[in-house]
Formats: structure tokens, sequence, C-alpha cells
């Protein structure tokens, strides 16, 4: 009974169309690619923002000096804004007050404002008086 089953796979499998075969598993496979491409990219952004907040938090460390002898201390945050690939992300935008008052501005957030992509593309624009507003018609 079993050498009946192996030869009538054998035939099955001999004359079956070998093309349709070799087409089904590439679409997995470029689906695998496409995936894996999108999930690259998701880790990077989210590790690109990472270093973002690293460099902030150090900028706040360094500013507001050793516990006890702090030149500055932590005033909350608020929603702000940096320019990551080319667009704008919100983040927290941790905040700083100086032991005498007022407001010390963080340099490394305002870097991370300024892409400068974004700007000369509107300066362009202007440039060439097209319109940047979102008309409607």
């Amino acid at each position: 009974m079993k050498k009946q089953n192996t030869r009538l796979l054998a035939e099955a499998s001999s004359q079956a169309p070998k093309q349709n075969v070799l087409r089904k598993a590439r679409l997995p496979l470029l689906e695998i690619i496409l995936n894996t491409q999108a999930k690259i990219e998701a880790l990077s952004a989210r590790v690109g923002l990472k270093i973002i907040d690293h460099f902030l938090q150090e900028e706040i460390r360094q500013r507001c000096g050793p516990w006890g002898r702090q030149s500055a201390y932590r005033h909350g945050q608020q929603l702000g804004y940096v320019v990551f690939a080319g667009r704008k992300v919100s983040i927290p935008h941790p905040r700083l007050r100086a032991k005498g008052g007022g407001e010390l501005l963080l340099e490394s957030y305002q870097r991370f404002q300024q892409d400068g992509h974004m700007q000369r593309a509107v300066a362009r624009k202007l440039i060439h008086r097209v319109s940047t507003r979102d008309y409607v018609g």
C-alpha cells in the first residue's frame, strides 16, 4: 500500500506546474522584505527620538548642576516639537528656570527645531510667488 501512495505522489508532483509553486514562494518573500523595511524604519525613528531625548536630558543635567548646588531647576514640561526626518514630531519640551528667576532656553532643543529643509522649501515657494495658503477649489 505504501508503494502505491508513493508512486501516486511522485506522478502528481511531476505533473504539477512548477511555475505556480515558484510564484507562491516569492510572494511571502516580498511581503517579508516590505514588512522588515517598515519595521526597520519604525525602529530607527524610535531610536532617533530616544537620542534626541538623551541630548535634552544631558543638557538639563549639565545646566542644573549637582544636587544642593544647583544653578537652575526643572520647571515642568510642555508640548513641543522637533524636526526629525524632514517633519515636525511632537515631543515633551522640558523647561528650566534660573535660580534668580526667568526661563532658561535649551540650546539642544532649539537646534533640533531647526532643520532648514522645510524653511528653504517655503522660501522657494515665496520667491516664486506660489500661494502658501490651502485654498479649496
